[in-house]
């Protein structure tokens, strides 16, 4: 029987600094960013605010996998596979299930 390679965990550290680079990625991007206030309901003293509060990142993280050419697009530039932002999202709030976000 094959075994299956290790899953590599990431630390909540680890996690966090994937959020930190998906706000930064949004934050430089006035399309993206307007659209995630649009979503979210957030205008931006709001964003500023809640940018510490322990469920931003999750949701930030769950509007950028909910659109996959954000997703490649993030990942791309931010060098944190797919698979590490859903890993980063599950250890920073749970499960991520696809449609929390549009």
């Amino acid at each position: 029987m094959r075994q299956r390679p290790a899953r590599q965990n990431i630390t909540p550290e680890e996690a966090e600094a994937v959020g930190i680079s998906a706000l930064q990625y949004i934050a430089a991007d006035p399309s993206l960013t307007s659209r995630f206030l649009a979503i979210s309901g957030l205008d931006v003293a709001d964003l500023r605010r809640r940018a510490r509060d322990p469920g931003f990142l999750p949701g930030l993280l769950d509007f950028i996998l909910a659109h996959e050419p954000t997703l490649v697009d993030f990942s791309a530039q931010s060098g944190h596979s797919p698979q590490r932002v859903v890993e980063a999202r599950t250890v920073l709030g749970g499960t991520y299930k696809a449609g929390n976000a549009s």
